[in-house]
């Protein structure tokens, strides 16, 4: 007799809601793409707001409000329409995102279904704090899971040092590493060009790649710089760029299709993402790594864990524009050093981040769990 396939109720960024982008949307959307779907059933349970990455048109307080009230009646009704097996829920380390899903695993564990609880960004420090009372509080609701879930080793420690007898695994962000060709480091016109794909917000270093491009045009003319993304500084960025002498070095696009995405992903060799925020494990660093492009990027969140100096590409301080421009010109003006980075990040992309692979790990804690249960 077959054996039954076991339903698992995923929730996070619903993949119906026409803005959404970022890193739960990403890791949603892999996952559903991963080769264990035979095996079990996905279903997804949209939360947060269906005009998230809207920047033109947010969600009204109201429609904020009826999101919230209904959120608890529209997940009881897709537990007992669905009767999944197992429920995977997907917060950061943000207090917003936690205690709205710590409400979803109360419900589920009202029904007997064993829960998952992955988290992606933040700071496990920053997240728990030092009140003891908080600390308690989410020891006990995260007790109530089955198996937690973070993005790096540093994050199983930091977490682990709080909870140590919390069953906490560290799964690196999963993608199809085939579905990007490595780039071209000794490009035929000579122009090395420098990529920029994330939030158009402070906290991701645009200004400081805005402010650095002078110098590092000065250093060396046989450069382009690609902006792709949106968020609240996109048109302040582009009016800058227009009226700066260099505007014809500079393009910015805004939000990209996938089409637009795989071109710059072919023709660009250097991948920026100068952040300072408390960042998961950013699927661009590894999008980037399995296109073989050269990594500038600061030494916040996970992204250490991934990315070693000089084997997978160059560190820089925040707010040091620079240090931007000095790595930039370094990096453009030696071939010899860009392809061996080219090399290694293509190797450790399809040794350590295919999705091919990585989905095991997924699919061993849907077995285990649900097969408990």
């Amino acid at each position: 007799m077959a054996s039954k396939i076991k339903k698992i109720l995923l929730t996070g960024v619903g993949l119906d809601y026409i803005y959404s982008r970022g890193g739960v949307y990403t890791h949603i959307h892999t996952l559903l793409t991963a080769p264990i779907w035979d095996e079990f059933q996905p279903v997804v349970f949209g939360v947060g707001s269906p005009n998230y990455g809207n920047v033109d048109h947010p969600e009204s307080p109201i429609s904020f409000i009826q999101r919230i009230l209904t959120m608890w009646f529209r997940f009881i009704l897709a537990v007992l329409r669905n009767r999944p097996d197992a429920v995977h829920l997907n917060p950061s380390f943000d207090h917003k995102s936690f205690w709205r899903d710590s409400q979803l695993l109360v419900i589920a564990r009202c029904f007997f279904i064993p829960v998952v609880m992955q988290f992606h960004g933040g700071v496990p420090a920053r997240f728990l704090g030092s009140n003891k009372l908080l600390i308690n509080l989410i020891g006990g609701l995260l007790s109530l899971t089955e198996q937690v879930i973070v993005p790096s080793k540093a994050k199983q420690e930091a977490l682990s040092g709080y909870f140590p007898r919390l069953n906490i695994k560290s799964i690196p962000v999963m993608i199809d590493v085939n579905s990007f060709s490595r780039v071209n480091q000794a490009p035929e016109n000579g122009i090395i060009r420098i990529l920029f794909m994330s939030r158009f917000i402070k906290g991701k270093g645009i200004w400081d790649i805005v402010d650095a491009i002078p110098s590092t045009l000065e250093g060396n003319p046989n450069l382009e710089f690609h902006f792709a993304g949106d968020g609240e500084e996109l048109s302040a960025v582009r009016k800058a760029i227009e009226a700066s002498p260099h505007a014809g070095k500079v393009s910015v696009y805004g939000h990209v299709s996938p089409e637009i995405k795989n071109h710059l992903f072919s023709t660009c060799q250097v991948m920026i993402l100068p952040s300072m925020l408390p960042e998961g494990l950013p699927y661009i660093i590894i999008e980037a790594m399995a296109a073989g492009m050269v990594i500038i990027t600061c030494r916040v969140g996970s992204i250490p864990d991934v990315v070693e100096e000089d084997l997978n590409g160059f560190f820089v301080q925040p707010n040091r524009p620079d240090q931007i421009s000095e790595t930039i010109i370094k990096i453009s003006s030696d071939e010899i050093i860009r392809q061996r980075i080219s090399l290694a990040n293509r190797a450790q992309a399809e040794k350590f981040y295919d999705t091919q692979i990585v989905s095991q790990d997924y699919a061993a804690i849907y077995h285990r769990i649900c097969d408990r249960n």
